[in-house]
């Protein structure tokens, strides 16, 4: 079968799953497409569903979130994340722990402050019961900031700068991550070489 047709067809497949309808309308005003150069979903997002950790290895993205024991399996395409969520639920009735589960889309992309403040990497999206990814309300967060002056520091690599912690990053409060000042040079021995010898005495 043709590549492009195969690669067609994966697409269609991911999409289908996205609540029954493609891309959510709450976040179908952002662009789609490759994460940012160098930035990947690793990293800790402060979301309206509580802190939310992830780490990516290939195009698995697996997490934890919030306070019962969350957790989140999915799958990454560029800058969006279908995924599987479960967590923790206390019965009204009793002390008693059970599982309550859904699906869920992000979004990740940038918001550019610029270039005397540090960008803001967003995650939004929506989530749902069962395997609908829509329908229960929105999950929206941000990268922490630590890991967005990491991001900032590897676009400047990209970027061709010769990058050193230890400098701060205009706009930020904290030393890290903006080129050092060149040192002031130090006169060599070959400086020296037009210097007269002393008079012999």
């Amino acid at each position: 079968m043709n590549k492009k047709i195969i690669k067609l067809i994966q697409v269609v497949i991911f999409f289908s799953g996205c609540g029954g309808g493609g891309i959510p309308k709450e976040v179908s005003h952002i662009k789609k497409g490759p994460m940012p150069p160098g930035i990947t979903w690793s990293g800790t997002y402060y979301t309206n569903w509580g802190t939310m950790k992830l780490t990516q290895t290939g195009s698995s993205v697996v997490g934890t979130f919030g306070e019962r024991n969350g957790v989140i399996e999915g799958t990454a395409d560029g800058n969006v994340l279908v995924f599987h969520w479960s967590e923790d639920q206390r019965s009204s009735l009793s002390s008693a722990k059970k599982k309550v589960e859904g699906s869920g889309i992000l979004v990740y992309h940038v918001i550019e402050r610029g270039e005397d403040k540090i960008d803001e990497h967003r995650i939004d999206g929506t989530w749902g019961y069962g395997n609908h990814k829509e329908g229960g309300g929105k999950w929206n967060g941000y990268k922490s900031t630590k890991d967005v002056k990491e991001a900032e520091r590897v676009k400047l690599i990209t970027k061709g700068a010769a990058v050193k912690k230890g400098t701060p990053v205009a706009g930020s409060s904290d030393s890290e991550y903006l080129p050092p000042p060149s040192p002031e040079k130090k006169k060599s021995l070959d400086d020296l070489d037009d210097i007269p010898p002393p008079t012999a005495k």
